[in-house]
């Protein structure tokens, strides 16, 4: 009897056990669920970020522990990852091994992105810390907020003159393009509380103009005498580095839009501080296109008001420089808020599947030309280019013949006419360069083939993009010296590269509707 009694209390407990295994599944497999739903997030440390908008608008917009808003603290974490920038200064190792298509396809889909498990649940909330009053926030010691502050334009200057015409200041110096502030530039007065110096001191590693505008921070007891305000209510500043170049105009673009997401601003209320004195470039058109309006520091002519200024964090810390197979955080809404700002009709996926039933895929081919960019390269002298251009659209042409096959020089082009086409086309092809940057505007499942000349060491920023950005990609690299030709900085490509390339990745962009027809 008494052991009777024993089984029975160990059933009990079994069923309990089993009871409560089961609701800790079901829990699980709904936050899975959820998971892999949330395409437009760091899949390692972002995925509550529906969950926290939906929390913030339930419960009034109430803010987390750390002060921070629920639809703020997602993205922190991603902010304050660990500093990549290293591996900009690419060497033959930090390039993945290029193969040869004819043998061994280097491809990726992006729907196998590793992702981080669960280690996300570690991150729900990040560190704000506020003093003033709260008109100083730090955000993770990499960005910070200051309401209500004063810049003062008389201490800072740049020697060389922004928004100059490129081919007026051939070979000027990039130091000059810099400002050098003073103490006192950016005031934040009426503080009742002055924090220790080194608490609002911005993380800025190696970045020389973190460590400019950390030097030119003061914090005042005293009200200072500013009556002018400045009308916009948001305001990003960012210092601008390779400006002529796409993929870092790219990165900027993308850093500028997290922050201003963090802040729970659109681009239509958010302003653009662009802190530098570069030369005007096409590239310029796309800041001009989104934000509500771009400025410079010598469009400011007297002390002014900002209501909410926040320096961004440093470029060492954007996303887009982790090497790590996980989706861009909130990619798809940075795609489409741009392309709505900057008024660009897409055509939509659905017709992907149209174009793949009839063959009718849309084939772009980028070339690369020689055009001067900015002061330093006087000549305009360009790498990387193709040869044979006309003979690798003609054999497309021939063996893709209901498709739309075009070849390209994009920036001989506004930059919105540049996005226009870079969103609308299915497959890519074009030897390594800036203009891959372009490829976070291409929709997702869309193909990529970027190619190498022969001995050129290469990095693995473009790819990753792509892959990022949930692209097919395949890459060639030519080994064969005779294709090359060293004067004039140019790759013959095979044909046969071409074709293969190009039927391989449309295979891979229509393989989702294969088995679901028209």
């Amino acid at each position: 009897m008494a052991l009777k009694k024993i089984a029975t209390k160990r059933n009990i407990s079994a069923l309990m056990l089993l009871l409560l295994m089961q609701v800790l599944l079901t829990y699980v497999g709904v936050w899975v669920a959820l998971d892999s739903k949330n395409y437009d997030s760091y899949p390692g440390k972002l995925k509550r970020q529906d969950m926290a908008v939906a929390f913030s608008t339930q419960n009034g917009g109430k803010t987390a522990t750390t002060g921070v808003p629920l639809l703020q603290t997602n993205l922190t974490t991603t902010l304050g990852a660990k500093d990549n920038s290293s591996h900009l200064k690419t060497s033959p190792k930090s390039k993945l091994k290029s193969e040869n298509l004819a043998n061994v396809t280097k491809e990726h889909l992006v729907g196998k992105v590793q992702v981080s498990g669960s280690k996300w649940l570690l991150h729900l909330f990040s560190e704000s810390k506020s003093y003033c009053n709260g008109k100083i926030e730090m955000i993770e010691n990499v960005a910070a907020l200051f309401r209500n502050a004063v810049i003062d334009p008389s201490l800072g200057s740049a020697q060389a003159q922004s928004r100059a015409n490129v081919k007026d200041v051939l070979l000027q110096k990039e130091l000059l393009e810099f400002y050098r502030l003073k103490k006192g530039y950016l005031k934040v007065d009426d503080c009742s509380d002055v924090p220790a110096p080194k608490n609002v001191q911005i993380d800025g590693g190696k970045s020389d103009h973190i460590k400019e505008f950390n030097k030119a921070v003061e914090i005042s007891t005293n009200a200072a005498d500013v009556t002018h305000r400045y009308d916009g209510d948001f305001v990003i500043m960012m210092t601008r580095y390779e400006y002529a170049n796409v993929y870092w105009t790219v990165i900027d673009l993308y850093d500028a839009f997290l922050m201003m997401r963090f802040y729970n601003r659109t681009f239509n209320s958010t302003d653009l501080l662009l802190f530098d004195a570069h030369p005007l470039t096409k590239l310029d058109e796309i800041f001009d296109g989104v934000f509500r309006r771009v400025i410079r520091p010598r469009d400011l002519t007297q002390p002014t008001r900002f209501r909410n200024l926040v320096q961004c964090f440093h470029r060492g810390k954007s996303p887009v420089l982790r090497k790590i197979l996980q989706p861009l955080p909130l990619v798809n809404e940075f795609r489409s808020q741009v392309m709505l700002a900057m008024k660009i009709e897409l055509q939509p996926l659905a017709d992907r599947k149209r174009r793949c039933a009839e063959n009718t895929l849309n084939v772009l081919f980028i070339w690369r030309r020689n055009y001067v960019a900015h002061p330093r390269n006087p000549a305009g002298v360009v790498a990387r280019k193709i040869s044979n251009e006309d003979e690798l659209l003609n054999i497309t042409r021939r063996n893709f013949p209901k498709y739309s096959v075009v070849g390209e020089q994009l920036d001989k082009y506004p930059v919105k006419r540049q996005l226009e086409v870079m969103g609308n086309v299915d497959i890519m092809v074009s030897m390594h360069g800036a203009a891959f940057g372009f490829v976070i505007f291409m929709q997702e499942g869309s193909g990529v083939l970027e190619m190498w000349p022969k001995g050129d060491p290469g990095n693995w920023h473009m790819e990753y993009l792509a892959r990022r950005n949930r692209l097919y990609y395949k890459s060639w690299q030519n080994n064969d010296e005779k294709n090359e030709d060293r004067r004039m900085k140019a790759t013959k490509v095979s044909t046969q590269i071409v074709k293969d390339a190009v039927k391989g990745l449309s295979e891979s962009v229509c393989s989702k509707y294969l088995k679901d027809p028209l």
